[in-house]
């Protein structure tokens, strides 16, 4: 099979990698180094890699953005084996010569070289702390467990501080010897204390060493006195006038505010504003998510020339107030709602929403309150009701390039058909709980490129006549080129393919009609795929 892979043409052995999902993809990515730069090219990306390290055992969970196969999970032991772990289910694989250093790179390969979150969890002693060190080098975020020893916390945070940008620790190693200000004096940029069970003693002297950017400490114990004493430290130092300095030493003071600083200093006035626009960062891939009547706010900010800043991550409450997630600062803008937050962050941005999530809106007059603001996305997501998720749909001036629709809000009145035939290019139907009820007609009217129903019910006949119309539809135009369905139960091939001429190559079935053009099947439990060509 790998052998008739290779031989495509280029064109279709692309398209061939861009329809797997992420678990064949990283399997073919194993077999050569010919496998592994193809698996690259894909326009399948590994968003973010979370890291755990337990005793001697290592969990990575991948996130893909976009793509249907949305989060899946490793435990790589020790030894040429480890484990995929897919909802209820988990598949061994073996490379032989393979260690577990070994497997780990080969997957930072994959994606950058990056970890986004490195969880220290139950590592059996400090000096397999260097080992894992070795195996990533470098992370956005790092998180020290509760249930590591204090030894070992204070091991991991001298070996690991300079590693990542932001640091949560759950542990308090402090006592009267070992003082909190060791770690407060540390240069990082962000740095969280998080213990319930062992508050952190804090003094003034400790909040003036502190180094950190951001610096949160839950839960901490300092008197009213100590704070008082630290808020009027804080005042004697005069702030400079920053719209007096030069425009060269202007223009590098806001290149060099971090994002937020540079949010509130747009909302001073129209020369602030104008002045974030030329910086150095933009800020671009507004992802926008309705829940109740919070917005939350995700945006990636870049610079000029390209280079990945961070991720900006806020929630527009219902009082207007908007804070920086997960508790990193408060904007307030007096007399602005949620819906002049969101026109200021798209004044800024250099292209309009591209992803919208709506759940559990109160009502469909919330949603008319913002529809000229997000007139057009380019991803939809939608979990409400029928009449929420109708009128979503109709208000944006056009439909975007992905739609997601989850939970089953469909009866006899309310048929999947009206979404069924978006103009789209890719649909994506999920309910678990209570399935989709499919017939054929509903495949017939598909009009979504890429369509994915999770979970249907459809019987093994009417696939089998849809199969029978599509044989006889010769010069026909069907837009849909990939459909997968997720069905109740396993498929009877004898019921699915009875009376229509097929060819088999492995584990899939090809089609060929008069006019030339083919359909693959492949059958894999209770999953069938459908590529028309």
């Amino acid at each position: 099979m790998l052998t008739c892979l290779l031989s495509l043409p280029a064109d279709d052995l692309q398209y061939t990698l861009n329809s797997m999902d992420l678990s064949d993809l990283i399997a073919l990515s194993l077999c050569s180094k010919r496998t592994k730069n193809l698996a690259k090219t894909s326009n399948l990306k590994i968003e973010s890699i979370t890291a755990e390290i337990e005793q001697n055992v290592i969990s990575l969970e991948m996130f893909v953005l976009g793509k249907l196969e949305k989060e899946i999970k490793f435990v790589v032991h020790k030894g040429p084996s480890m484990e995929l772990h897919r909802g209820n289910r988990i598949e061994v694989w073996r490379k032989e010569g393979f260690t577990q250093s070994d497997w780990i790179a080969h997957f930072l390969s994959l994606c950058d070289s990056r970890v986004t979150l490195l969880k220290i969890n139950n590592v059996p002693s400090i000096a397999h702390l260097d080992t894992v060190k070795q195996l990533f080098p470098k992370c956005d975020k790092l998180q020290i467990c509760e249930n590591n020893s204090i030894e070992l916390t204070r091991a991991a945070v001298s070996k690991f501080l300079s590693l990542a940008d932001e640091v949560r620790i759950e542990c308090n190693p402090f006592d009267d010897k070992n003082h909190i200000s060791e770690l407060l004096s540390l240069n990082s940029k962000v740095l969280r204390l998080y213990n319930v069970r062992n508050v952190y003693k804090l003094k003034l002297s400790d909040l003036l060493m502190a180094n950190s950017t951001y610096l949160n400490i839950f839960i901490a114990r300092i008197s009213v006195k100590e704070l008082n004493r630290f808020v009027k430290s804080t005042l004697q130092f005069m702030p400079i006038r920053i719209l007096s300095l030069p425009d060269k030493d202007l223009q590098y003071a806001i290149n060099s505010m971090n994002i937020f600083d540079l949010i509130a200093f747009s909302l001073c006035s129209k020369q602030t504003k104008n002045l974030v626009k030329s910086s150095s960062r933009k800020i671009e891939q507004i992802s926008a998510k309705f829940d109740g009547n919070e917005i939350k706010l995700r945006m990636n900010v870049v610079s000029v020339q390209g280079c990945f800043h961070k991720r900006l991550k806020c929630v527009l409450r219902e009082d207007s107030l908007i804070e920086q997630y997960p508790g990193l600062g408060i904007l307030r803008k007096q007399g602005f709602t949620q819906r002049d937050w969101i026109a200021h962050f798209l004044s800024l941005s250099t292209s309009s929403i591209y992803e919208l999530k709506i759940e559990n809106i109160p009502s469909v007059a919330y949603f008319n309150t913002f529809k000229q603001l997000i007139p057009i996305c380019r991803s939809l997501r939608i979990n409400c009701s029928i009449e929420v998720t109708r009128c979503v749909v109709s208000k944006l001036s056009s439909i975007p390039q992905r739609v997601e629709i989850h939970n089953d809000r469909f009866d006899n009145q309310n048929h999947l058909t009206e979404f069924l035939n978006l103009n789209s290019k890719t649909l994506y139907l999920e309910s678990w709980r209570t399935p989709f009820k499919v017939e054929l007609n509903d495949l017939l009217l598909a009009n979504s490129i890429y369509l994915t129903i999770s979970t249907a019910i459809i019987t093994d006949r009417e696939l089998n006549r849809f199969l029978k119309i599509w044989m006889k539809s010769n010069h026909r135009f069907y837009r849909p080129k990939y459909i997968k369905l997720f069905l109740k139960k396993e498929i009877i091939h004898e019921e699915l393919f009875g009376g229509v001429k097929n060819q088999i190559f492995g584990h899939e079935r090809r089609l060929t009609r008069g006019d030339g053009k083919e359909l693959f099947i492949s059958i894999r439990w209770k999953t069938v795929v459908f590529e028309f060509q």
